[in-house]
């Protein structure tokens, strides 16, 4: 378990004696979320014990998710109180204060998505947290609106095939495959992996895009080398999309 925060030090958890007036019950709910919350964190909040009584007065919970998770010691601050009322005061004041604030559902809505796809949403904390779609903040709106498809029409005069692309670092690799004394199917497997290196410019493709015969338009869009049917890309497997995107995208498209 790693531990970011400052400590006084390492405390086997048998020694750790809680607190007979901590007024704060841990459900187990909360407790395996804690859990999870701390294999992703690791210990980023020391259990706070006073010198004077012996006592936890900070971290009940985070001891009992390390007793469920199986640890041995915990990182421990020793803390000084000058009576029994301040101690007592510190003990209620850590879990009663948090209560006077209010979290922003909406907004850490609109923040998920920065947190990418794969993010769990359970980490939050936060008790029975669920991603509202119809909570569309600025930032969502950026990949849910509708994808304008872009219209080709001749701007110029058409460009040459040679501009269209740029062998170089492909004819090197190429070069370098050659000399070297390879086996038939190697050298071919490798062959094939330069033509990746290809460069393609696209604003010049578009331009020839709009000059060419339908015919050969049809093969550059079966080629995605540009796209006029986004549902035909997505089923040709140019163009992937997550499962919320593509349902935002369906649904604006009913």
């Amino acid at each position: 378990m790693i531990i970011h925060c400052q400590y006084s030090k390492l405390v086997p958890i048998q020694e750790l004696k809680p607190h007979s007036k901590n007024r704060n019950d841990h459900p187990d709910d909360q407790i395996d979320r804690l859990v999870e919350i701390l294999k992703y964190q690791g210990w980023r909040y020391p259990v706070k014990v006073s010198n004077q009584s012996g006592y936890i007065t900070s971290g009940h919970g985070r001891v009992m998710a390390a007793k469920k998770m199986g640890l041995k010691e915990v990182p421990v601050s020793y803390q000084d109180y000058k009576d029994e009322a301040q101690e007592y005061a510190d003990i209620i004041a850590d879990n009663a204060i948090a209560s006077w604030s209010e979290l922003n559902l909406s907004a850490i809505n609109d923040d998920i998505p920065d947190l990418g796809p794969d993010f769990n949403i359970d980490l939050l904390g936060i008790k029975g947290f669920e991603i509202d779609p119809s909570e569309k903040g600025e930032k969502e709106s950026l990949y849910t609106e509708k994808i304008e498809i872009p219209n080709y029409v001749p701007n110029g005069p058409c460009p040459k095939i040679s501009e269209l692309f740029d062998l170089e670092k492909c004819q090197k690799l190429l070069n370098e495959i050659k000399e070297k004394n390879l086996s038939d199917d190697i050298r071919l497997f490798l062959e094939f992996a330069s033509y990746r290196h290809i460069v393609f410019n696209y604003e010049k493709i578009a331009e020839f895009y709009a000059h060419a015969s339908i015919e050969v338009q049809d093969l550059m869009e079966n080629s995605a080398l540009v796209i006029i049917d986004f549902n035909k890309a997505i089923e040709n497997g140019f163009v992937m999309l997550s499962k919320k995107l593509s349902q935002e995208y369906l649904s604006e498209e009913d």
